[in-house]
């Protein structure tokens, strides 16, 4: 899953990559977006727009006794086409820099779990996939994720699904592709090779008050892997 991230960088960071992009998200950097807060996503209409989303897309249960938020969609869902062909038109993109799990430690007292925070190096700025609300003016957002690589499954078994720079207009025009089933398979099961950064950060970034460098600081040697 992804339950937390983190966008290091400025809103002209983000134009330097998306060309042409309009909009804008206040309050960067931004070192530890967490689940219900508003968090910059990019969505396309006639041009693609930076705006604020809610993280998190409520759904009712089927006895309509409770809603929960839907904070990530697996992949696999959207393969299988669970949305309809309407979720085309709701793919979108969450800039990032990096994004945290936690990893059960053995030596830890009381099931803790370690925090770790996993950037990729050959992206310094990397785009998350998501799928947004059915209307936009419900204004959330959920992050789409993937089985881990051999890499990340020592620390968790699901990951957010990472698109590369060139398969971002892609992604945004989806609904406007005649092969988009065809292409929407071949990004999610892309395996592109990223070398990823995992490094040990403290429990500082544990609470979701913490909003500082100190929440993506590393604590011990860096690990540099291939998926």
């Amino acid at each position: 899953m992804c339950g937390r991230f983190n966008l290091a960088c400025s809103n002209e960071d983000i134009g330097k990559i998306v060309v042409g992009v309009q909009g804008s998200f206040t309050n960067l950097p931004n070192y530890n977006f967490c689940p219900s807060q508003n968090i910059p996503v990019l969505i396309k209409k006639e041009s693609v727009i930076l705006t604020a989303m809610h993280w998190g897309i409520e759904l009712e249960s089927k006895n309509h006794e409770y809603t929960r938020q839907m904070i990530n969609t697996r992949c696999e869902s959207l393969i299988e086409n669970k949305f309809g062909d309407s979720f085309y038109n709701r793919l979108c993109l969450i800039p990032a820099t990096g994004f945290f799990e936690w990893k059960p430690q053995a030596n830890l007292r009381n099931g803790s779990k370690e925090p770790f925070n996993i950037t990729v190096l050959n992206h310094d700025l990397f785009f998350m996939a998501g799928l947004h609300s059915k209307s936009l003016n419900d204004g959330a957002v959920s992050i789409i994720t993937r089985d881990a690589t051999e890499i990340m499954k020592d620390i968790h078994g699901r990951m957010p699904l990472i698109l590369s720079v060139d398969q971002i207009s892609e992604w945004l025009d989806m609904q406007f592709l005649q092969n988009r089933e065809e292409k929407l398979k071949e990004i999610i099961t892309s395996h592109e090779r990223l070398i990823i950064n995992v490094h040990r950060v403290s429990s500082f970034v544990n609470s979701t008050a913490n909003n500082s460098i100190n929440c993506v600081t590393e604590v011990q040697e860096k690990q540099i892997r291939l998926i």
